[in-house]
């Protein structure tokens, strides 16, 4: 297998200031920890804090942002569907967090959307307020971080194990979707090892994790997840996933989970992961709330299982967001950025902002101390393990089942700057979200004015999204040139056209750009520009 050296990467690494968790020995429990007989880690994706809860009254988070080039500016407003994803792979994400100085994420290529820098944003309460009302209800970790430098694959592996095995990439996903263990012949993920050597590995291993553990110590568990998707991480175990009374035994889709829930036919442990439901750029934050919304409330629903559940709501890496606090370096792979943390119980200390350090192997050293299970002598070792922010002899908190929301479908404004007549902008990309929990066809799009509209299926390809149906969560993307024929501000409208349920219906978006006299420079040309 081929092997590059890495000393950079490892010398940035140990450049950053080091910080070590708690002391790894055994603590007494907390009185009254046995009335949680159920543990629910929910995993999104690829939100920093700064970006989900840096207006959260209270914590530590901010509303401004420090450029590559030393400015402080306001951090903008994230749309509800981003036009693409922005990059968080290894390589990205220790340039933009540059030493622990956390001032070049702006300097990444992929920032720059629709003539905005879209990392250098974050959502408001108005935007996500159930998320708001659990952080209130319930307690907000605001010192909870990624576990490595790195994307949502690795990350995920650590949610189950402790440890990424060294995977520092995202591994293949090919055509069918397929990832991990079910992946083609030829895929790789990139592992690191401690002398900085990268091996291009087949995504498949056999470390063991906390589900090997689990079932030593006679603890139920089940991983509910997609049947083809990077973020479901026992699809990379080789001896869970290609063991198929295992797997059977402990593999459900995420649509099972509701029911079960309900039913309350819950494990002792269950991780929880989604596709379109998830938040991963370029999804609805709005859809992805009311999906999180869906799964708590069914828990919230079953009051025997509301009184002997904890909850642990987190996201998987910051997806190339804004963070303004520098990650703490434990190893040479971690930790990342901030991500959020809720912590949902009605024995979690309610109202409160847990300053703590955690990281996702923080939640499998509760659920190892609450089963009095082992170590998987991984980063679970030294993590600190959250029962600071429970207080298991109070008056259980009351459930809270919340409301879902009315989601947009489209941005509903796109704005281009001055342009030299007769010549075409680089494309500004609106995405078109299905919100509704049932199908919807896309039928066409139409642009008035000095604008012209395309439509995609997805990043790369060209296939217009008419007459495609789209399932819930699904997007279509508009791509949006403008090409002034006069001088001054020109407006227009795109219209998206779509069947719901056998009804028509349509969502406008305004459009506005600025005819000019002046050829712009290159540079200018390319503020905006969507990756290739």
């Amino acid at each position: 297998m081929r092997k590059i050296k890495c000393v950079a990467v490892l010398r940035a690494l140990s450049l950053m200031s080091l910080v070590t968790f708690a002391d790894a020995q055994q603590k007494p429990l907390p009185a009254g920890v046995s009335q949680i007989q159920h543990v629910v880690f929910i995993v999104k994706e690829n939100r920093s804090f700064d970006e989900i809860f840096g207006q959260f009254p209270g914590a530590n988070g901010t509303t401004t942002g420090v450029l590559s080039t030393g400015q402080v500016i306001p951090l903008g407003r994230t749309p509800d569907s981003l036009p693409n994803d922005i990059c968080h792979a290894w390589t990205c994400t220790i340039a933009m967090l540059d030493y622990g100085h956390m001032d070049r994420f702006d300097a990444d290529r992929t920032c720059p959307q629709n003539n905005i820098l879209m990392c250098m944003t974050q959502l408001t309460q108005a935007d996500i307020p159930n998320y708001f009302t659990l952080a209130s209800n319930f307690t907000l970790a605001d010192n909870m971080f990624s576990s490595l430098t790195s994307t949502s694959f690795p990350n995920h592996l650590y949610t189950i194990a402790a440890t990424s095995g060294g995977v520092i990439s995202q591994g293949a996903t090919d055509a069918n979707h397929d990832v991990g263990c079910q992946s083609a012949e030829g895929s790789t993920a990139q592992v690191l090892d401690a002398q900085g050597d990268l091996t291009n590995q087949f995504p498949c291993f056999d470390f063991q994790t906390l589900g090997d553990v689990l079932s030593a110590g006679g603890v139920t568990w089940t991983n509910y997840g997609p049947a083809k998707n990077i973020f479901n991480a026992y699809l990379s175990i080789n001896h869970i996933f290609n063991d198929p009374v295992v797997w059977n035994a402990h593999a459900k889709p995420d649509t099972s989970f509701v029911a079960d829930a309900t039913a309350g036919n819950l494990p002792a442990v269950s991780w929880l992961v989604t596709n379109n439901g998830s938040e991963h750029p370029t999804f609805s934050s709005c859809f992805g709330e009311n999906w999180t919304v869906t799964q708590i409330n069914a828990i919230m629903n079953n009051p025997a299982l509301w009184s002997s559940t904890a909850i642990f709501l987190t996201w998987d890496d910051f997806g190339g967001f804004y963070d303004h606090v520098p990650a703490p370096n434990i190893d040479e792979f971690g930790l990342g950025p901030r991500v959020p943390l809720v912590i949902i119980s009605p024995y979690a200390l309610a109202h409160n902002i847990s300053h703590t350090q955690y990281e996702a192997s923080s939640v499998l050293k509760f659920i190892e101390e609450l089963f009095g299970l082992p170590s998987l002598n991984g980063r679970d070792v030294n993590a600190n393990d959250l029962m600071d922010s429970f207080n298991f002899t109070q008056s259980p908190l009351p459930a809270t089942p919340l409301q879902t929301r009315s989601c947009p479908y489209i941005a509903t404004s796109s704005s281009f700057p001055a342009q030299a007549l007769s010549t075409s902008s680089p494309k500004n990309r609106v995405t078109f979200s299905n919100v509704n929990n049932s199908s919807i066809t896309f039928n066409s799009a139409t642009a008035t004015g000095d604008f012209t509209v395309t439509t995609t299926t997805s990043y790369t390809t060209i296939s217009s999204c008419s007459g495609a149906n789209l399932i819930p969560g699904a997007n279509c993307y508009l791509d949006i040139v403008f090409t002034p024929t006069t001088t001054g501000t020109r407006t227009g409208t795109v219209t998206a056209n779509y069947t719901l349920n056998g009804v028509a219906g349509s969502q406008l978006v305004n459009v506005t750009g600025i005819g000019s006299n002046v050829t712009q420079s290159a540079t200018s040309l390319l503020v905006g520009r969507l990756p290739d």
